[in-house]
């Protein structure tokens, strides 16, 4: 509980006085470390999915990164492409596996 009221402050802290991205990362940071914390609760079902869990929220955490360093660039060579629809929509995507794996059992 010690390390999870320390990310809790870590992500007020980043959430005022940092980019985006530390503030993101934070919330990521938060979502594991309860996936771990109550993993002793979960159906051997779930448990078996957590690695999946994990790898899609490591791949929408890329994705914004990636978003948020090559923005400008990718911008001013394909200026007509929605780049932050196309992350938005695979985030949610993978919002709704991770949902549905939790409906399932």
């Amino acid at each position: 509980m010690i390390f999870l009221f320390i990310i809790i402050l870590f992500d007020i802290y980043a959430f005022h006085n940092l980019p985006f991205i530390f503030y993101l990362s934070s919330q990521f940071l938060i979502f594991i470390s309860l996936f771990l914390y109550y993993y002793q609760y979960f159906s051997l079902e779930i448990k078996s999915r957590i690695p999946l869990i994990f790898l899609l929220t490591i791949i929408i955490l890329l994705l914004f990164i990636n978003e948020s360093y090559n923005c400008k660039q990718m911008l001013e060579k394909y200026p007509s492409i929605p780049f932050h629809i196309f992350i938005e929509i695979t985030a949610i995507f993978i919002v709704y596996n991770i949902s549905k794996i939790f409906t399932e059992f």
